[in-house]
């Protein structure tokens, strides 16, 4: 059956159950960003973290949020007001979609989930019956967005003209400044008992393709975290011991399993350790 969305989305031939469904949220992911072009959000906000890195710069996993920072503080920010443009959008292809709008709490962000049927995605796509059949109907495709209506300082942003393949605009924090936001995250986010393996990968990332570290927004995010303070000078050697502790104290064999979940081939070398990330650290550079 041809729809509008197999137009426009027609998928790879021979894609496998667990491709289908990563590439089912992608789809999601950027009717959602349509959307919120449509409504303007992009005046007020910009695109963050490994999404914004996949989508804008092709970066070789998939992803699950959407990440973004308000340009200047708000703190009557409403997210409602532009995800109903999303949910218009999504309504255009034929999907069914419900939208949760988590109460606001003391934090700066405000959140919000997306959610679609997974299976009406896929059949809406234009994936092969045999795929269809393996997806449960109950199962279902969501799609969280993270608003900072309080982001830190210093960062740099750029316009994308999006052909991919839905014409839209936005604008995103730049190469630069997703790296330092990466850094901070690597430094500070807090795994529990599961290591985010995502930070990790997106790293090297960076690393292998020779970004320089918008230092100011790094240190503000640190400030932020208080893993530094205001006044403490952060230079890159300063920078590599804090990360050379926190490489030695990660637990790289759930990392693994974590990033495994959205990289499906054998691009993943099976020898992350403290090692690996330590010497990667030392390409360091800033802007």
């Amino acid at each position: 059956m041809i729809t509008l969305l197999s137009e426009i989305f027609k998928p790879k031939e021979g894609m496998t159950y667990q491709q289908a469904t990563l590439y089912s949220r992608e789809v999601l992911q950027k009717i959602i960003l349509n959307g919120l072009s449509r409504g303007n959000f992009f005046k007020k906000a910009a695109f963050h973290g490994g999404t914004a890195l996949r989508i804008l710069h092709s970066l070789d996993r998939y992803s699950e949020d959407l990440d973004f920072s308000l340009f200047q503080k708000d703190l009557d920010f409403k997210l409602e007001r532009y995800l109903s443009y999303a949910e218009s959008e999504i309504g255009s292809y034929g999907l069914n979609v419900t939208t949760k709008i988590r109460e606001p709490g003391e934090g700066n962000i405000r959140t919000g989930n997306l959610g679609c049927n997974t299976r009406e995605i896929v059949m809406e796509v234009g994936f092969p019956e045999e795929i269809i059949k393996q997806i449960h109907s109950g199962l279902v495709t969501k799609v969280k967005i993270d608003v900072n209506i309080d982001p830190p300082e210093g960062a740099h942003y750029a316009k994308y003209s999006m052909k991919d393949p839905l014409n839209y605009y936005l604008c995103a924090l730049d190469l630069p400044s997703l790296f330092a936001g990466k850094t901070a995250a690597v430094l500070c986010r807090g795994w529990n008992n599961r290591t985010k393996g995502r930070d990790l990968y997106d790293f090297l990332w960076y690393i292998q393709n020779n970004t320089p570290l918008n230092m100011e927004y790094l240190k503000s995010n640190l400030v932020r975290q208080n893993a530094i303070g205001e006044d403490e000078n952060l230079d890159i050697s300063t920078l590599r011991e804090m990360l050379r502790a926190r490489f030695e104290s990660i637990d790289y064999r759930s990392a693994m399993d974590d990033i495994s979940r959205f990289v499906l081939d054998d691009r993943i070398k099976d020898d992350w350790a403290p090692k690996v990330f330590i010497e990667a650290s030392e390409k360091l550079r800033s802007e």
